[in-house]
Parts: C-alpha cells; structure tokens; sequence
C-alpha cells in the first residue's frame, strides 16, 4: 500500500501562506504546514539601520509570497551587513535560504544554509533546512545528521523532530519513526502533519485502526493537511471500503486539488460497480 508522507520546514521568522509540493522517490514533500522558530534565536536588529529596513521588507514581502523580492531585500540587507556581526549575517542567510526553497532553487539553498551554519553553528534553523535539501537528494544520512543536529540544539524543534521521522520512515524504521512523529505531537498538539505522517507509519506496520485514526485527526487537527484524506482514502480502498474511498479522494480532490486522487477514485467507482463491490 503506498502512503504519502509530508515534511515541513520552518526559517527564523513566522511563515505564511502555501507552497506547492514535489515529488521525490515516491514521496511527497511539502512546505505548506509551519512552525513558527523560537524568536530567542533569532539576532535583534538595529531598528534605525538600513539592514533592519531591508529585512523587515524581506520579512513582508516573504509572507506575502514575493519571494523573489524577499531574496532581492535580504541580499541588499547581506551586501550592508557587518562582516563581524556572525549571528546577525547567519540569520539573514537562513531567511534567504528560505525563499530560495520555496523556489525550488536547490543549490542556492545549500549554499545559504551552509553559509548560515559557518557564521554560527548554534543556529538550530539552518540545519532544519539543509536537512530538507539532503532529503530532496536522496542523502538521507546527510538529512539525518541535521535533524539530529537542530533537535540537540533546540530539543522543541517541532519540525525537526517530523523531519526526521520522515527520514526514518523512508529507511523503514518504522518504529523509530513513530517515535518522532510522539513528540511532535507531545511538543505541539495541533500540529497535523505529524498525525498524518504517523498514520503512513502504522499504515506500513499493517496497523490499519491506528492508521485511520491518525489521518482522521490530522483532518479534525487541519481539514487541508497535505495528503491525510489521500492516504486514509487509500487505505479504505485497499481494505475494500469504497464508498468511504469515493468520500475521501473526493474531498482530496475538492481541498487540495490532489491529481493522484482522480485515477484512484477512477478505480473504486469500477470496482464498486464489479459483483459484491457495493454498487448498483
């Protein structure tokens, strides 16, 4: 039975709005649920310098889905940026490197968040993002060592502790990623992503009931989280559900547009109208 499983990632400041996903090794990745970083790590700003001017506009313009003016502000904001102030410069690298992602502008990415973690290794965000990038490429030791990295550094890391589930997922550590997808839930509650991701975990284990119940509350927790209708429609497909399949990829389709749900739903219609399959 394929799952869809998500990961997230969070940069310094409050993210906004959706990103599309993208398909890699039979998984999808998105960026659309986030969290907002501990503001403890992020370096005050001078509020009468230009830099401050100039990422306060990235900020903005960021939220605001402009990521190419975010990146044109936080590369001005760089080239006035004091060479010796570290944490401030890494933190304005780690904002770039999330426009950058949501572009899909891998190596430019890389290349920000390295440089983010050169200026200042105690920085726990920029290894949340180069961890997503090893995952896009497949290294996902690489990823792992990251999120082991952000998750010591700040032990709240919400997003870390997802990311690495993923990781472990992809491995078929199964267990240890239900682990993970724990404290997500444990440090937030409300994050939905988690509950979806554990659910393909327990889908995995043939831990149908548990499965269920956790697409299901990712829905209740977030009725436009990224895959769970997809997934539990699947599941009840393959546990020979159609009528509840039908439901579900419907509202896959209806929220999020899911085009891997037209061919599916294709499917239980046919086997609806197939002898015992339910339908007339």
């Amino acid at each position: 039975m394929k799952q869809i499983i998500t990961i997230a990632i969070a940069t310094i400041f409050l993210l906004a709005g959706a990103a599309p996903g993208f398909g890699v090794g039979g998984a999808v990745e998105t960026m659309r649920d986030f969290q907002n970083a501990s503001h403890s790590d992020t370096p005050s700003f001078d509020v009468t310098s230009p830099v401050q001017l100039l990422v306060s506009r990235g900020d903005a313009a960021f939220r605001s889905g402009r990521y190419e003016e975010a990146i044109s502000d936080f590369t001005m904001a760089l080239s006035k940026q004091s060479s010796l102030d570290k944490k401030t410069t890494a933190a304005i690298y780690s904002r770039r490197c999330g426009a950058f992602l949501y572009l899909n502008r891998w190596d430019k990415a890389f290349a920000d968040a390295n440089a983010a973690i050169a200026l200042d290794p105690g920085l726990f965000n920029p290894y949340d993002q180069r961890g997503l990038i090893y995952r896009v490429r497949g290294q996902l030791d690489n990823a792992m060592r990251d999120y082991d990295t952000s998750i010591r550094l700040n032990p709240r890391a919400v997003l870390a502790f997802n990311n690495r589930g993923v990781v472990y997922n992809h491995k078929h550590q199964y267990e240890r990623a239900i682990q993970d997808f724990n404290d997500a839930i444990r440090l937030d509650p409300n994050y939905a992503n988690a509950y979806m991701n554990r659910g393909t975990s327990y889908q995995s284990l043939r831990q149908f009931n548990r499965a269920i119940a956790d697409y299901s509350e990712a829905i209740r927790r977030n009725p436009r989280v990224e895959n769970a209708h997809f997934n539990r429609g699947n599941l009840y497909f393959e546990l020979g559900d159609y009528d509840r399949a039908i439901a579900d990829l419907t509202e896959a389709i209806r929220r999020n547009g899911d085009p891997k749900a037209y061919p599916l739903r294709a499917q239980a219609y046919s086997k609806k109208k197939q002898p015992g399959g339910g339908g007339g």
